[in-house]
């Protein structure tokens, strides 16, 4: 699993959890093919964010996803919080609008 230098987390047209977890997986290099809970999902993340760390972090549309789907929203944000106690140095950006 290998991590990019700048990650962008972009959700605007998450319509569905699927699509939420999948932009996920797929961002962090994570197989599709399974189904992914929030606790397994992070867990993976967090692996390859070890294993190869980006520089950045970019999150786009959080806002609307917390308007739409909150569960979803708030295992975007534990994913970023997991990942800043583990690199306190990463750069996390998240945009209000977009």
């Amino acid at each position: 699993m290998a991590v990019k230098d700048v990650l962008t987390l972009d959700f605007e047209c998450g319509r569905t959890p699927l699509f939420v977890r999948q932009t996920v997986a797929v961002a962090f290099g994570i197989p599709l093919g399974q189904e992914f809970t929030w606790d397994s999902l992070i867990s993976l993340a967090c692996d390859a964010v070890r294993a190869s760390p980006p520089r950045r972090i970019s999150v786009l549309s959080l806002v609307y996803l917390g308007v739409v789907m909150p569960d979803e929203a708030e295992g975007v944000s534990r994913l970023l919080q997991a990942l800043r106690r583990m690199h306190p140095a990463l750069d996390i950006s998240v945009a209000l609008n977009r």
